[in-house]
């Protein structure tokens, strides 16, 4: 298993501003060129056209702020990402992450900058992992799903990336650990490992924060959006007007009003 390169600071800058201009309902135009500064930082950013590079800005975005409560949008990234017909299929992925950036939080990229960029220790030890080292992976399953349960998302932040940085164990290993955990069969197809996007520990962090949500508001259509054909075409539709009217100088870009989530979740970063 080969170790995937930390995101500098940079990286992680410019896709706060990119998803900034999303939650402002910033014109398309402005999105697309805060997305080509988001794509020069990657960690490979001589491989800028290559599709892996072009869209990890946009799973970077996804993951961080809208995963938890946009989870079909997930199918729809990975889709245009495997795809090989149009060399701009991110554009598309702006236009959708726009007219869902109503239901966003900020919880995931939380956790991630305490546990990945702030290099956190674990908040919580267990008294029967106790006696193993906190770099041990070898308490990891016992760990992230002792953290889970009592609503102790730093230590499994800081748990995850543990593992990804050591390797000893795989992302997906502890995946179908805690797949089964819930009651889901070990023998079912490991998702996560066809989702496109390279950084499992990211998906795995969004996934378990995702777990965390009220089954209310789960259960809430209104937050549950999928990237149907007409809502690409309605996107589509809307982006042109707001093209149309960002040239219009007495027009201004309406300011989404911030959500709830992160106030009605902020216990969950205790």
């Amino acid at each position: 298993m080969s170790k995937q390169p930390e995101y500098s600071n940079a990286f992680i800058r410019k896709c706060e501003l990119l998803f900034q201009d999303i939650r402002e309902n910033k014109p398309l135009k402005t999105c697309i060129e805060k997305l080509r500064d988001a794509q020069q930082q990657t960690p490979e950013p001589s491989a800028v056209e290559d599709s892996t590079t072009r869209f990890e800005p946009l799973w970077f975005i996804y993951y961080m702020y809208f995963a938890i409560h946009n989870p079909k949008l997930e199918e729809y990234i990975n889709m245009k990402n495997t795809s090989t017909t149009n060399s701009n299929e991110e554009i598309h992925i702006l236009k959708n992450m726009i007219r869902r950036r109503a239901n966003t939080s900020t919880l995931v990229f939380q956790l991630y900058m305490y546990a990945n960029i702030q290099k956190g220790a674990v908040t919580y030890i267990y008294p029967s992992s106790a006696s193993s080292a906190s770099s041990s992976t070898s308490s990891a399953p016992v760990s992230i799903l002792k953290s889970l349960a009592s609503s102790h998302l730093k230590t499994a932040a800081a748990v995850i990336h543990k593992l990804q940085t050591d390797k000893r164990i795989s992302i997906e290993t502890i995946y179908a650990v805690y797949m089964t955990n819930l009651g889901i069969p070990s023998s079912s197809p490991s998702k996560i490992s066809n989702i496109k996007y390279t950084r499992k520990d990211i998906i795995f962090l969004a996934l378990v924060c995702y777990m965390k949500i009220d089954e209310i508001d789960i259960n809430t259509k209104g937050i549950f959006i999928a990237a149907t054909n007409e809502e690409i075409a309605a996107t589509e539709t809307a982006a042109t007007k707001e093209e149309i009217a960002a040239t219009t100088p007495h027009t201004a870009a309406t300011t989404t009003t911030h959500t709830t989530y992160d106030q009605k979740y902020k216990y969950l970063l205790t």
